[in-house]
């Protein structure tokens, strides 16, 4: 690969063989040459959905059998309150995004207090990440109104500062989090601001029992936080699933959905219909036991129903002990040997799906002769499998190498 840098980013001239780049006219002004032998060279990888305001915590052991509220109540314990730490948390953990070849996320701006926080999206762009800042909020039962505007009120004070490179978007929590009328503004908010929306969806059996009969942990904690009104019995447990719940609510909104673990044939078929692009965290779902309660992810039959579906890595709590990287590229390495996903598929799922889902350039995402990548990532493999390079990334046990990362504009104004 033959590129110049311009004050605008990168510019591939040419790719191809050794031979075809030496005989290129401008190969000769091509002051550095990186050695990439026996590498795979691809666009630098996107991270549809991260959390890293908790990367301070680490790597958090979990049995699924404990239900996911019990770990709910352990990241509210844990997670960074003060500006300075949820600084230094999400410096930590676009770092170690780095190190896994990320070049953009889709970063959820934590909530603090129960309250919208900002303070994850500057921390982000000081740390030169592109991206989208999600800020999340909780709106149901007594604190639903004062919440949802709050968060609204909070990015339409600040998105215009947030531009080009890295945006800010809404992100109402969850369906048994967000009441619909509280999505409905947000929603309506975010369109009128030209903001991105996304939101967690189907992720748990607490959720699930939740929103179709009004019962379990998730009622209990917000009843324990003193959030219960009646109106709540009106509006869930009347047998429905999160999707069903909520795909009216979000159709033509290009929201993007989260997890989606819960999804059967009756789930599908809104979900195509509102076209919601959804983000699949593998290695989040077999940390919470997502298989055993819903059985397979759906996301094949997702894609062959042409919904756009990306990876994400959820936050580094789910991810094994000792890692020292956030990517999901380990995400997709576990697909393709659990399923034997298309190689050319799942490079998709973290390169131009996820620029989809974020509302990235795709231009940004491409390796190509004219193209200007935001980042270009090598990826050792096996000398015999190089010239299956969608096949080898995947099958690789190796780190990816950010060769280049570069400041270039990819969202739009």
């Amino acid at each position: 690969m033959l590129v110049e840098q311009e004050k605008a980013g990168l510019h591939v001239l040419a790719c191809g063989s050794a031979e075809s780049i030496e005989s290129h006219p401008a190969s000769a002004s091509i002051a550095q040459t990186i050695d990439c032998t026996d590498a795979v060279v691809m666009p630098g990888i996107i991270n549809a959905h991260t959390h890293l305001d908790l990367t301070v915590i680490g790597p958090l052991p979990h049995e699924p059998s404990d239900g996911f509220v019990n770990w709910v109540h352990r990241i509210r314990e844990g997670r960074p309150s003060e500006p300075e730490a949820i600084t230094a948390s999400v410096e930590q953990g676009v770092a170690m995004s780095r190190a896994g070849g990320v070049v953009a996320v889709g970063d959820i701006a934590g909530n603090v207090g129960g309250a919208a926080s900002l303070a994850s999206a500057p921390a982000l762009r000081r740390a030169g990440m592109a991206g989208v800042s999600y800020i999340e909020f909780f709106a149901i039962g007594t604190t639903e109104r004062e919440r949802v505007a709050a968060a609204i009120d909070l990015v339409r004070e600040h998105h215009h500062t947030f531009t080009g490179r890295h945006r800010i978007g809404l992100q109402p929590h969850a369906t048994n989090t967000v009441s619909a009328s509280a999505y409905r503004r947000a929603i309506e908010a975010a369109k009128d601001l030209g903001l991105p929306v996304m939101t967690h969806l189907a992720e748990s059996p607490e959720e699930r029992e939740f929103v179709a009969h009004a019962s379990g942990p998730q009622r209990e904690l917000l009843e324990g936080l003193g959030l219960w009104t009646p109106s709540l019995d009106d509006e869930f447990g009347n047998g429905a699933s999160p999707v069903e719940q909520l795909a009216p609510v979000l159709a033509g909104s290009r929201t993007a959905a989260v997890h989606v673990n819960q999804c059967t044939d009756a789930d599908l078929e809104p979900l195509v219909g509102a076209q919601l692009p959804v983000v699949y965290c593998p290695r989040a779902s077999a940390y919470f036991g997502a298989e055993q309660h819903f059985g397979p992810h759906r996301y094949r039959d997702m894609l062959d129903a042409g919904l756009t579906v990306a990876i994400g890595t959820d936050s580094i709590v789910n991810l094994p002990a000792g890692t020292d990287r956030i990517s999901p590229l380990d995400d997709i390495r576990l697909l393709s040997s659990r399923d034997g996903t298309d190689a050319g598929t799942l490079i998709r799922m973290i390169t131009s799906n996820a620029a989809s889902v974020l509302g990235i350039d795709p231009g940004a995402v491409s390796i190509a002769p004219g193209s200007r990548p935001i980042g270009v990532v090598a990826v050792a493999v096996a000398e015999h499998e190089i010239r299956n390079p969608a096949a080898s990334i995947v099958r690789s046990e190796s780190a990816p190498r950010l060769l280049f990362e570069v400041s270039a504009d990819v969202l739009p104004e």
